[in-house]
């Protein structure tokens, strides 16, 4: 389960936003379990961190494509800052 605040959740279009792909390519990682995500009411969404667990083995951390937003980034400074891997 992910415990977030409302303001770390993300729909499957603003995921695929940050992912550079398709809504639709989210839903399958979410349907088959690789992307961690939630049910809020009829609402599907995942969480930033989660997204940047899946992202982790695919982009490495603090590379110019992994900060994308300021969310992003200071995910990037903390794993950083405290030697994190993710």
């Amino acid at each position: 389960m992910i415990d977030v605040t409302r303001e770390t959740l993300l729909s499957p279009k603003e995921a695929a936003a940050r992912m550079g792909v398709t809504a639709r390519t989210i839903w399958n990682w979410i349907q088959s379990g690789r992307l961690e995500a939630c049910r809020t009411g009829r609402s599907i969404r995942t969480s930033v961190e989660a997204l940047a667990r899946f992202a982790s083995p695919y982009q490495p951390a603090g590379s110019p494509a992994a900060a994308t937003s300021e969310t992003d980034r200071a995910l990037t400074e903390l794993r950083e800052e405290h030697g994190l891997e993710i």
